[in-house]
């Protein structure tokens, strides 16, 4: 005996959803939609406002080379530094205190050109000492006065590593390579007895420039 195929049952039949269903399905479906376009904008957002990283630091950097004369060449024009003579302001006397405020003030009215004042610690220097103390072990033959000698040349280089002094400097910005020797002697002019600047060597410049780009290393 045959069946008809409405007698075989293959698996269970779809159940057919209710009007009522079918409208919670496509309102579902529809705020899916929705939530995943959001999901879409807001990555699009998130990725637009990501910081544009650089491939090397030289991008940011302003300075780009040193001159003959160890000037800092810089993006925009030229830059040397000088460093200030500091002044204990709390050892003064109220009229020196004054004298003292009126001299940079002076300063500030006759040099017209763009500088910046940079304030720093810096480990303090015994290098002459210690080439002097080291002279001095060198040349003697008394082995008590040696250990003695070896002993203020190990307190001098502890020093180094860790006292610090606070100095003071001054950044000078020139335009052009034709502006500087007016600059420097408005420079010059505008000095004084309290305002007193002093050339540093290249060595002493290059410390300051990576100090200033790397706040938080120590300088050796």
């Amino acid at each position: 005996m045959y069946k008809k195929f409405d007698d075989i049952k293959i698996g269970e039949e779809k159940k057919k959803l209710t009007r009522k269903e079918k409208k919670e399905l496509k309102k579902q479906q529809k705020e899916e939609r929705k939530r995943k376009k959001e999901e879409a904008k807001v990555l699009k957002k998130e990725k637009k406002n990501l910081p544009k990283i650089d491939k090397t630091v030289l991008d940011k950097m302003e300075e780009v080379d040193i001159t003959d004369n160890e000037f800092i060449k810089t993006k925009s024009g030229y830059m040397n530094i000088y460093q200030v003579s500091g002044k204990d302001v709390d050892s003064l006397s109220l009229d020196e205190q004054e004298e003292l405020i009126r001299n940079f003030m002076f300063f500030l009215r006759e040099f017209i050109h763009d500088f910046k004042i940079i304030i720093m610690n810096f480990p303090v220097n015994t290098s002459e000492q210690q080439t002097y103390i080291q002279k001095r072990i060198n040349k003697t033959n008394n082995e008590l006065y040696k250990i003695m000698l070896n002993e203020k040349l190990e307190k001098l280089i502890e020093l180094e590593k860790t006292k610090t002094n606070i100095e003071y400097y001054i950044m000078v910005f020139i335009d052009k390579e034709d502006s500087v020797n007016d600059t420097l002697n408005n420079l010059i002019r505008s000095t004084n007895k309290d305002i007193h600047l002093s050339e540093i060597d290249l060595e002493k410049k290059l410390k300051v420039l990576y100090k200033l780009n790397n706040l938080n290393s120590k300088i050796l």
